[in-house]
């Protein structure tokens, strides 16, 4: 009878590096200990990565507020219990490796830099050339959604149903997905989250139906598309 090797995990501040900002905290980064067969890997988390970049910090001016420390954690644990659970009968630390950097990856910010692209050609293509340029000037340090609730309250009303309905035929499906992670995460001033791994569940897609049918301007099949064309690259 094989013996079975036991998988164990924990996230730690790494207090070797130095102290960086999170949200309004100065703390050390967050890492990540997945250990199997007596052997461990080491990696910085992803999500504290991504919400310690600019673009988040700036996210609070606005009255928001961001994942916190503890968020991240939860994360985290469930991305490594669901990478782990998936690969139960076949699991090595180089597999692990592989299907984190895959499943943890969060489907907002994916799509972040080529609505920021559609954004800028709009613009451009509409004779705002200046206006393009700002968004690109300011692309790494506002996340796209800042840049288009402020549009929504300074243009014309008809100027905005343009950007809105060229979005569906040429931009990726940025605004839906972020209205769906707002309706998932049921908090109006919390930044959503959509990580793959629970995009990819079943019951996140049944929900994801639903929900488009208050959309109607959006086909969910061509959403669904886009979405696992952007996962295959």
């Amino acid at each position: 009878m094989s013996k079975e090797y036991k998988i164990t995990f924990k996230t730690y501040a790494n207090e070797r590096l130095g102290l960086v900002t999170f949200g309004q905290r100065k703390v050390y980064p967050l890492y990540v200990q997945v250990t199997y067969r007596r052997q461990s890997i080491y990696f910085e988390s992803y999500y504290f990565d991504l919400y310690s970049k600019q673009q988040y910090t700036n996210y609070l001016l606005s009255g928001n507020a961001v994942p916190t420390l503890e968020d991240v954690i939860q994360e985290e644990e469930r991305v490594v219990k669901f990478v782990t659970d998936k690969h139960k009968d076949n699991f090595t630390l180089e597999l692990f490796k592989k299907q984190y950097a895959f499943y943890c990856r969060d489907l907002l910010h994916i799509f972040e830099a080529d609505f920021k692209q559609y954004l800028q050609v709009f613009f451009a293509d509409e004779g705002f050339p200046f206006i393009s340029r700002c968004i690109e000037a300011a692309s790494k340090e506002v996340l796209a959604i800042n840049i288009y609730e402020d549009l929504k309250t300074v243009l014309k009303d008809v100027l905005m149903r343009t950007l809105e309905s060229n979005a569906v035929h040429y931009a990726p499906p940025y605004l839906p997905l972020y209205q769906f992670a707002h309706f998932l995460t049921g908090h109006r001033r919390s930044y959503p989250r959509l990580p793959v791994f629970n995009w990819l569940n079943p019951d996140t897609q049944l929900k994801f139906s639903a929900f488009m049918k208050g959309h109607p301007d959006y086909e969910v099949n061509s959403v669904l598309e886009a979405v696992d064309k952007y996962l295959s690259l």
